[in-house]
């Protein structure tokens, strides 16, 4: 986990507060310099969502306060206060889906992305708690949005893994990306809510995440999962 807090110390040109510039549906056919604003205030909500103890004192105002625009250009940008706070937070997960395929020292990138969020727990634990309790509630405003952005980005490093060939044959992907979706996004509220500690809970993803994929992996590719699991706990 040290390794991983001092990586993203490291890597401040790309931060959780800093833009991503992330391509996705919403900003693709946007000019360049209207990406850059664009994940800019993205960015900068970010910030906002760390600042405050709840995001529900994120304001359209407050942001563009921030982000030094008029409230309207808001408006005219991204639709509703709803939307700007959802991509604000989907962004991140867009950026940490693309670097989990890229980190040294782990058996699979689904392993990598959930100690990316429990790394940046550590770094930035007020974000990262007032994003879980947001998306908590299934009736709530970002539940569904998030909940299906975060599948896609599971069903995306599980792709990665099926190209490497690790897993058997005829694995439904999609089954398997709500099955750890579901870990994903619920066993975080454990520490949201106080009832565990960032390493407990860093562990206790890990197991469950070993133990979703540990029946539909090659043989090989189990044990190097079970190997790395053994040192997380020895390390923990």
């Amino acid at each position: 986990m040290a390794r991983m807090v001092a990586f993203l110390s490291g890597n401040s040109a790309e931060s959780l507060f800093q833009p991503t510039f992330t391509s996705n549906a919403a900003s693709d056919n946007l000019a360049l310099g209207q990406r850059c604003r664009r994940s800019a205030i993205l960015a900068r909500t970010r910030r906002l969502i760390d600042r405050n103890c709840d995001i529900e004192h994120v304001t359209m105002r407050s942001i563009a306060a921030e982000c030094c625009v008029a409230v309207q250009t808001l408006y005219n940008m991204f639709g509703s206060r709803a939307r700007l706070l959802e991509l604000a937070i989907t962004d991140h997960m867009a950026w940490m889906t693309r670097h989990s395929k890229l980190l040294a020292g782990y058996p699979n990138p689904v392993l990598a992305f959930s100690d990316l969020n429990c790394a940046y727990i550590t770094s930035s634990p007020n974000f990262m708690r007032n994003t879980a309790l947001a998306c908590a509630p299934v009736t709530g405003t970002f539940y569904q949005a998030i909940r299906k952005f975060n599948n896609e980005c599971i069903l995306i490093l599980l792709e990665s893994m099926q190209i490497r060939d690790l897993f058997r044959d005829n694995i439904d992907l999609a089954s398997l990306a709500s099955l750890l979706n579901f870990i994903s996004q619920m066993t975080p509220l454990d520490w949201a809510g106080g009832h565990c500690s960032v390493r407990e809970l860093r562990y206790e993803v890990a197991t469950r995440n070993v133990c979703a994929l540990s029946n539909v992996v090659v043989s090989p590719h189990g044990d190097g999962m079970n190997e790395w699991l053994r040192a997380l706990r020895s390390t923990n």
